[in-house]
Formats: C-alpha cells, sequence, structure tokens
C-alpha cells in the first residue's frame, strides 16, 4: 500500500475545498482513496497544526476548531518528529524551513510519495514530489 505524505496545502484545500477546480477534485479523489484504505495518508505535526489554526481563525472557536482538526487523525497518521530535525535543516537544499521540515516529516514516515500544490519548492527533495492532479494521473485506480 502506497504511503501519501500530504503537505499542508493539500489538507488545507481539501478542508476548506478551495483549491483550483481539477486540483480540487484530484485532492477529494486522494481523501477518498485514504477513507477507502487503499492509500495510507500521512500528515506532519506541522500541518496538524497549520490546519488548526486557520480553522480556527476562520471560525473563531477553538474548541470547534480542535474537534475539526482531530477529526482528520481518524484518517491520516502523524509522521514521526523528532527536534534533531530543526537543527540537521539544509537551508540551502529548502529555503523555506517549513518545506524542509515537512520534507523530513515525509521521511521519517517513510512515505512513498509527497503530494503538494508547489512541487518547485521540493526541487531537492529526495522523496518524489508531485501535485495531486498528476499523482491521480499516475496511480489513480
Amino acid at each position: 500500500m502506497k504511503r501519501l505524505f500530504l503537505d499542508a496545502n493539500v489538507l488545507i484545500a481539501f478542508h476548506f475545498n478551495d483549491a483550483e477546480r481539477r486540483q480540487q477534485k484530484a485532492i477529494d479523489f486522494i481523501f477518498s482513496e485514504i477513507e477507502k484504505q487503499r492509500w495510507e495518508g500521512y500528515i506532519s505535526l506541522i500541518t496538524f497544526y497549520q490546519l488548526l489554526y486557520f480553522v480556527d481563525k476562520k471560525i473563531n472557536n477553538p474548541k470547534a476548531a480542535a474537534q475539526r482538526a482531530f477529526a482528520y487523525l481518524s484518517v491520516l497518521q502523524l509522521t514521526p518528529f523528532d527536534p534533531e530535525m530543526l537543527l540537521q535543516q539544509k537551508v540551502e537544499l529548502f529555503p523555506d524551513y517549513e518545506d524542509g521540515l515537512q520534507h523530513a516529516c515525509a521521511r521519517s514516515g517513510f512515505c512513498d510519495v509527497l503530494i503538494t500544490t508547489n512541487s518547485t519548492d521540493f526541487f531537492a527533495s529526495e522523496l518524489p514530489v508531485v501535485d495531486p492532479l498528476n499523482f491521480v494521473l499516475q496511480y489513480g485506480l
């Protein structure tokens, strides 16, 4: 079973249903397949926090925001996070520090592919990086 690491922009687009139309359909399909347990979905603790932040910002209700964010953990798994990852980041490879941490988390979860809507930020990735639409076109069932 493929282990998919979902970048924060993918989870947030899924939650708010706000990606470009074709990308959104692909994101919805990916989540549907994860829910059917055809693929395993992984996110980082960073992504979980970002979702929590944006949901709370939108609804201004921390308790409800937490409930919505935690609901995703019934279908998505958190990758391991070691504080040592913070110190081992190579800024020359990942100028956007958060993207470097996401990549490190994807690797720590032994994910097969990193799915993001801005694949250009992951030019130095040791994992295959693909946007949702191209992932579905390549691997869709």
